[in-house]
């Protein structure tokens, strides 16, 4: 067993779990306006078909009290809790609110991204747990696997990335980078899933620390994936990441 334990949020894109590794999930709730439900009982097309209809559908992040159930779940000799971008949501701040009143000593990481940039450090610190390391190791190795992390999106209905708050968006597709915590827009002409393949190339992306995620244009995702030579299978992307982004999302994350 793990001497480190990993806590995370539903709205990291892991993909398969390294095997002999604890990973614990905080459920992100899903908001619609006639109920909530937790973000892994909600079809994210649900949340597409309610979107298309103009309702709003909102995300709620996990409360500090569900990170400290989660760090306080196990025996580990520790518990590395990773979370989005501050800048994003208030999840790293619940986290280390529970982190503060926890028994077993937790440690908190901000990722600095989300999505498949997040789910790249998840990974990183499940695979520095299970090779023994304590919690100052995989905590480290989180961070510094952060630190590499680029995540290139290609937005094709924009607009309901401005709903969500984090960008002014145009009418038009949108090509953004998200990393170190900040959105930014990037000029690119022609076919969106060749400027993310080029953006992939220039930032050193490697296929085996690639992965390609999407909202609802899995055929596209998947066409990206196979042209990078990705060896990891194309992540969906869940409800709670679909409120924000929308449907028509195609995105890549790797390690520089």
């Amino acid at each position: 067993m793990s001497r480190v334990a990993v806590v995370t949020d539903s709205t990291a894109c892991v993909g398969a779990a390294l095997p002999g590794a604890d990973l614990r999930t905080v459920e992100v709730v899903v908001l619609f306006t006639d109920h909530e439900a937790p973000d892994s009982e909600v079809d994210p097309g649900e949340v597409y078909e309610r979107l298309a209809r103009g309702e709003a559908v909102k995300s709620q992040a996990p409360p500090a009290a569900a990170y400290l159930e989660a760090i306080e779940a196990g025996d580990q000799e520790g518990v590395l809790v990773l979370t989005p971008a501050d800048e994003f949501t208030v999840m790293a701040h619940h986290a280390r609110l529970a982190a503060e009143l926890a028994a077993t000593p937790t440690a908190v990481v901000d990722t600095r991204t989300a999505a498949a940039g997040h789910g790249l450090v998840v990974r990183a610190a499940l695979a520095a747990a299970r090779e023994g390391g304590d919690l100052e190791r995989v905590s480290a190795v989180a961070r510094a696997t952060a630190d590499r992390v680029d995540l290139v999106a290609a937005m094709y209905e924009p607009s309901y990335l401005e709903h969500s708050g984090h960008i002014q968006a145009p009418a038009e597709v949108m090509i953004a980078r998200f990393r170190h915590g900040n959105v930014v827009p990037l000029a690119a002409t022609g076919d969106p899933l060749r400027a993310l393949a080029s953006s992939w190339r220039k930032g050193g992306g490697d296929p085996d620390s690639t992965l390609v995620f999407h909202s609802a244009l899995s055929a596209r995702a998947e066409r990206l994936r196979r042209t990078m030579g990705a060896s990891e299978p194309v992540l969906t992307c869940g409800a709670a990441m679909g409120a924000h982004v929308g449907p028509g999302l195609v995105g890549v994350a790797w390690l520089r």
